[in-house]
């Protein structure tokens, strides 16, 4: 069976289950907000090193946080709280890592650059 195939087989049977449709999930709106920042990149829009910095918060600290098949509807005051506790607890436990102040600084640029990083994310 092809995988396309598969997928979609796998989305209908999560939905018997309770599951959320596939398209109403963060991990859907964010390959979706993800690919329409690669493809500025791609045009020369923004830069390269941009996207990839956004990649990689992105996909490497907020979607294992939020989880990839979490409902959008599930998105509340306090489902943004609980971001904003885990950011300012990884930003408490790096301070005084030099080694390690990769999530510091990520924090820093969410916080000047496009807010998109660690602030709240548009899902449509």
């Amino acid at each position: 069976m092809e995988d396309g195939r598969r997928i979609e087989l796998l989305g209908k049977a999560g939905e018997k289950l309770g599951a959320p449709p596939s398209e109403r999930t963060i991990g859907f709106h964010l390959t979706r907000y993800l690919g329409m920042k690669k493809g500025r990149a791609e045009k020369g829009v923004i830069r390269v090193g941009t996207y990839g910095a956004l990649f990689e918060r992105l996909h490497g600290i907020f979607l294992p946080w939020a989880g990839p098949g979490t409902s959008i509807d599930s998105i509340n005051a306090a489902w943004w709280e609980s971001w904003y506790t885990f950011c300012a607890g990884k930003v408490a436990e790096q301070d005084n890592d030099e080694s390690n102040s990769g999530f510091t600084l990520f924090w820093a640029s969410s916080r000047t650059g496009d807010g998109a990083s660690c602030g709240r994310i548009d899902f449509g």
